[in-house]
């Protein structure tokens, strides 16, 4: 692992990817769990505390998966507020990170509107539904990633040595 690692705007790059993976795999996953269950409790072969302990774990998936998706994303977002403290940058460097932000806010649209179309898809669409917190950061993602960039930047260039 390599020291003195040091943040700046290509974090939230990563944070973009992870938490638009994280979401469709969360989605997918929700999906397929609950067909697994489905089957489980059809299914006259398997104990009966067997089919309340899939039950208990179908009962709880959404709501965990919801919230570590948040904290997933905070996480990261704390985790570069960090790196970029540790950042000497130059105030030459702010019409580049102008650049690189608005590049991300493009992606950040992109990626909000493929998540979208992907969870109106008439298979995933039930199960999507029942997520609260992914969908919103979801549907919000550039203000999100907006809001998010101006705060990097507060700490990458507005601290003086």
């Amino acid at each position: 692992m390599k020291m003195n690692k040091k943040g700046s705007f290509v974090d939230l790059f990563y944070i973009l990817m992870v938490l638009v993976v994280f979401a469709i795999v969360f989605n997918v996953g929700w999906l397929m769990f609950s067909k697994v269950n489905e089957n489980f409790q059809a299914n006259d072969n398997i104990a009966t505390r067997g089919k309340d302990m899939m039950q208990d774990g179908s009962d709880r998936f959404v709501k965990t998966f919801d919230n570590l998706f948040l904290v997933v994303g905070i996480s990261m977002y704390l985790g570069a507020l960090i790196l970029a403290w540790n950042v000497d940058t130059s105030p030459v460097f702010f019409f580049l990170s102008i650049i690189v932000f608005a590049v991300l806010v493009i992606l950040a649209g992109a990626y909000g509107n493929a998540y979208y179309t992907f969870s109106q898809n008439n298979v995933i669409e039930p199960y999507a539904s029942d997520f609260n917190i992914i969908p919103m950061v979801m549907e919000n993602f550039v203000a999100i990633f907006v809001i998010l960039g101006f705060g990097l930047a507060g700490v990458m260039y507005a601290r003086t040595n």
